[in-house]
């Protein structure tokens, strides 16, 4: 199951990636495999240089919410939103990525009533859940395609 969720993540990366190039703002990219962020795109100018960190939410059922990894349980070690240093944090979900900067994610996750739990492999994740419609609310929203 990792190695499966781990190459769709590389296919999505990849993807996400070469969109952005697409737009025409950035020359080029280079896939990050550590838990900073994913992706770094860049051009020449001096702001031109962001960060994205991706997370697939492939539910095998169709759901109303998004479960945001905070913690691994049997490490007990900060992940996922609370160690990227990425500029933008992006979750893509029924086709739709929902684009939003770590920080204002945090400051939802803090100051809303949002539900918490297990879950991933073995239940070894700590998650908060987001409704996706208050995610829309929050984010930029882009369809694939």
């Amino acid at each position: 199951m990792f190695k499966e969720d781990l190459h769709l993540a590389n296919i999505e990366e990849e993807k996400l990636a070469r969109r952005l190039i697409a737009t025409g703002k950035y020359d080029g990219y280079k896939l990050n495999d550590t838990s900073d962020y994913d992706i770094r795109v860049f051009n020449h100018s001096p702001d031109g240089t962001k960060t994205v960190d991706i997370e697939l939410k492939h539910d095998k059922h169709s759901s109303s919410r998004v479960a945001i990894e905070l913690m691994c349980l049997s490490r007990l070690k900060l992940t996922g939103l609370l160690v990227t240093t990425a500029d933008w944090f992006v979750i893509l979900k029924n086709d739709t990525y929902y684009w939003i900067k770590p920080h204002d994610l945090k400051h939802y996750i803090s100051s809303h009533d949002v539900v918490f739990t297990t879950g991933g492999d073995g239940r070894r994740a700590f998650m908060a859940l987001i409704e996706l419609k208050e995610l829309a609310k929050i984010t930029k929203v882009d369809t694939c395609g």
